[in-house]
């Protein structure tokens, strides 16, 4: 019986690391999206267009992947020269 527990408990917890991961490399993927949308769409350098979705992200109190799927969902505002 302990053993079938341990089995379960072991299996839910790397269920949990493999939806963490998979969520983590989503995350990288949408960023880098949107890093290389606003760089082109901006003609700004990709380390620009970094620091202009952190700057925004933390302006708006959002995790830096939430901000960056709302780049790409829509238009991004005007940056400022």
């Amino acid at each position: 019986m302990f053993a079938q527990i341990a089995a379960a408990v072991l299996l839910a917890d790397l269920e949990g690391d493999i939806t963490a991961r998979a969520r983590a490399t989503a995350d990288r993927g949408d960023i880098n999206t949107a890093i290389g949308v606003l760089a082109a769409t901006q003609q700004i350098s990709t380390n620009d267009a970094l620091a202009w979705l952190r700057t925004m992200a933390r302006n708006k109190s959002m995790p830096l992947a939430d901000f960056a799927r709302e780049v790409l969902a829509r238009r991004p505002p005007e940056m400022p020269s």
